[in-house]
């Protein structure tokens, strides 16, 4: 199979300001695309855009906000005209056994790691089409697939994750658009 030519192509990160989302816009930058990097910490993406330089786009970006995924999203097409990569890289989760959680928590994860998922990908979706190559790539979890004590409600929001991609794939792939979830284990971040 041969390789895609990524050079002159845009990928939208998020959760860019660190870990995963960090690692791979260097990557998607040193392929030769446009990387817009989307995060909460404009100070760890601005460190990060200066690393990258002329190939990085910065739009501080919340997910769980629906103003700033418009925002996010309607910036990218003003100064992109499409899209070609969606890399859903934003999450979060916090360690508790159910019974010690707190409804705030709940809310912070499910917002952040399925609506903001959802909302980033609906955004997306027009800015793909018709984009030869276009993908939505997610990273998800093992935890998506296993659920592990202390990791109940970050579980469910990756266990929909898993089954949102099942059905995008079928629902995208007969216009071309591309969908992968990425399910790593255990990963060094913050």
């Amino acid at each position: 199979m041969k390789m895609q030519d990524l050079r002159g192509k845009v990928a939208v990160v998020t959760g860019a300001s660190s870990g995963i989302g960090a690692a791979s816009a260097r990557l998607l930058a040193a392929e030769g695309m446009q990387v817009v990097l989307a995060a909460r910490r404009q100070d760890r993406l601005e460190a990060l855009a200066n690393e990258i330089g002329e190939a990085a786009l910065i739009i501080p970006t919340d997910v769980s906000k629906e103003g700033d995924v418009e925002n996010l999203f309607e910036k990218v097409k003003a100064h992109f005209g499409g899209l070609d990569l969606l890399f859903n890289n934003a999450g979060l989760g916090y360690n508790a056994l159910f019974a010690d959680s707190k409804p705030e928590e709940w809310r912070e994860t499910i917002d952040a790691n399925l609506y903001g998922v959802l909302r980033c990908t609906h955004a997306a979706i027009p800015l793909l089409k018709g984009r030869p190559g276009a993908m939505v790539s997610t990273v998800s979890s093992v935890g998506g697939r296993y659920g592990l004590p202390g990791w109940s409600v970050y579980n469910a929001t990756k266990f929909a994750v898993v089954g949102f991609h099942d059905a995008l794939r079928e629902e995208l792939g007969p216009e071309g658009i591309r969908v992968a979830l990425i399910e790593p284990g255990a990963v060094w971040t913050e």
